[in-house]
């Protein structure tokens, strides 16, 4: 009988990660950052590498989640507008940062999601300051290659809680606002940030199915 025993711990080790069988043998998930409550395994994340977090209230209008510090690289934009043109621009800066573009030319996997925080002006009509992130993977957040492109920078993000909205398809502008104005509808008096927020984007272009689409409002 112990051996029997031994055999199956020494198949269930083999067979998994060391936070796999963590998983297995406490029934609770132990990735990054190791906190019993966080876990980055989900769904709409499509196996890439995403950022932990707790659901700390679910309803039916939306989740809210405490996030783990995470390290990002990013760039940004000021502007009265912001088009897809411009969208795409900065989604090429970090993507040739990851592909190589970096201080040791090292391809870097791609994480998920792609996230964009928007502060509006100061006053109406002024520009709005726009940031694309990528996440950096979870093992090279202690040692990161810095960027060639001065306009695109390595940023730690700290913990944060979020209210978050989704929906699905492809997204869009006008999708967008509608998610934030239902999102905030549902809050109703709760109070939130209302100095910025975020969209938060899962999937490539050539995913036709199961899309996932979030905006996030920070608590």
């Amino acid at each position: 009988m112990k051996t029997l025993l031994l055999a199956t711990l020494v198949t269930l080790m083999v067979g998994t990660d060391a936070a796999g069988f963590l998983d297995f043998l406490l029934g609770v998930p132990t990735d990054a950052p190791g906190l019993p409550l966080m876990t980055n395994k989900h769904w709409f994340c499509h196996d890439l590498d995403c950022p932990a977090y707790e659901v700390l209230a679910n309803t039916t209008g939306y989740e809210k989640r405490r996030y783990e510090a995470t390290k990002w690289v990013a760039t940004n934009l000021t502007s009265a507008s912001f088009s897809s043109g411009e969208n795409s621009k900065m989604f090429n800066k970090l993507f040739q940062y990851i592909s190589g573009q970096n201080s040791i030319q090292q391809k870097i996997p791609m994480t998920a999601p792609v996230l964009k925080r928007h502060a509006p002006g100061a006053t109406p009509g002024a520009p709005s300051t726009h940031i694309m992130y990528f996440m950096v993977p979870h093992n090279m957040h202690a040692s990161t290659p810095t960027p060639t492109d001065p306009s695109v920078y390595l940023v730690s993000l700290p913990p944060m809680i979020v209210y978050v909205g989704s929906y699905g398809g492809y997204s869009s502008e006008s999708k967008d606002m509608a998610a934030f104005h239902a999102l905030r509808a549902e809050l109703g008096k709760t109070p939130y940030n209302t100095r910025f927020s975020f969209t938060a984007g899962y999937d490539s272009p050539f995913n036709l199915v199961h899309r996932h689409n979030e905006v996030w409002i920070p608590a």
